[in-house]
């Protein structure tokens, strides 16, 4: 059901993962996604909660802390605890008005994102040969050999060697070497027995490294990043509080 869903998407986005190459295709896909999915997860939020109570909950909200924090200035504790018990009260409210959405929204997220993990990190499927293992990159357009020995650890790419954790570029795409396994891990994380490397496409090379992100950032990193300020934009726009 899974694989079928996944070749649905494919058919679906194809011509925008290829659109004016694959390098700028793959950062499309993944703006569109972004959108899209701020989109649903906006009109899901604006017609399952009472959309006036949510704006008076937050101005009470708003209110509470504000006198909180003139109660602070004034040393009164007892007048600072009612406001931060009503500030609670307020925020529990707005918790359980948002519930419903989260369960709906998470079943929307988990259609798509699992897509795009699937699409940008590749599990290449390998098979042993004379004490090395070879498969083939099969992404959109590309079908590149890969060669990987377990000896010192280093896999040749479309002709080119690089160690695990290296990148190389494929046509106009750079695609880093994650790791060999002798498990893939399916959807939802069922593993089986199979040897295969992983590579994942680099969106974009950083000049610095962060932590845990490391040097490079690749699909998930960029679809966050998108995300805050286009649901930022999306939820002003429709008016959803």
């Amino acid at each position: 059901m899974v694989e079928g869903l996944f070749q649905a998407y494919d058919m679906v986005f194809s011509g925008l993962l290829t659109f004016q190459g694959l390098d700028i295709g793959a950062k499309l896909t993944v703006a569109f996604m972004a959108l899209l999915i701020s989109i649903v997860i906006s009109l899901i939020h604006k017609f399952t909660t009472d959309q006036e109570e949510m704006k008076q909950l937050k101005q009470e909200v708003k209110q509470m802390k504000e006198k909180m924090e003139e109660a602070k200035k004034n040393d009164d504790t007892e007048k600072m605890n009612q406001f931060m018990n009503k500030s609670m009260e307020a925020n529990m409210s707005m918790l359980k008005q948002q519930m419903k959405p989260m369960l709906i929204t998470m079943v929307a997220v988990l259609l798509i994102l699992p897509y795009l993990h699937a699409t940008f990190d590749q599990n290449v499927m390998l098979s042993q040969d004379n004490g090395s293992y070879s498969g083939t990159l099969n992404y959109q357009s590309l079908n590149t050999p890969i060669t990987y020995m377990p000896d010192n650890d280093t896999a040749i790419v479309n002709g080119t060697m690089v160690s695990v954790g290296e990148y190389v570029s494929v046509d106009d795409t750079e695609w880093q070497v994650r790791g060999f396994s002798n498990q893939t891990t399916k959807f939802l994380f069922v593993q089986e027995e199979q040897p295969n490397i992983s590579m994942s496409l680099v969106f974009f090379q950083l000049p610095f490294s962060l932590p845990l992100i490391g040097s490079s950032l690749e699909w998930l990193g960029f679809y966050i990043i998108l995300t805050i300020p286009i649901s930022i934009i999306v939820r002003k726009l429709m008016g959803v509080h």
